[in-house]
């Protein structure tokens, strides 16, 4: 359980981002249809994400993810993350049998 509750604007750009590094190119429809976020809300949160590199605007007024996005997994490692997770299922204890 977090000791706090989570940011919901933050919350709000990611499942952005994540729309559009999921299609090829989004408009901003189509964000609404999967995230119901508010119009100026969606606007805004891609605004905001082709200021930061993360995504750009095309001609033709739809999004598409940069190269940028790549750098939101660079920490992430797999075989690492499945060791972290075995660890602790090794170091509970067992139940007693009978």
């Amino acid at each position: 359980m977090s000791s706090f509750d989570p940011i919901i604007s933050l919350q709000r750009g990611l499942s952005v981002l994540a729309v559009v590094n999921k299609g090829k190119r989004v408009s901003p429809k189509t964000i609404y249809e999967q995230t119901g976020l508010h119009k100026a809300t969606i606007i805004r949160m891609l605004e905001t994400l082709v200021h930061e590199g993360y995504v750009a605007k095309t001609a033709r007024s739809t999004y598409v993810p940069t190269g940028r996005t790549l750098l939101l997994s660079q920490g992430f490692n797999l075989v690492s993350r499945v060791g972290d997770i075995v660890s602790v299922l090794v170091a509970r204890p067992k139940p007693a049998q009978q």
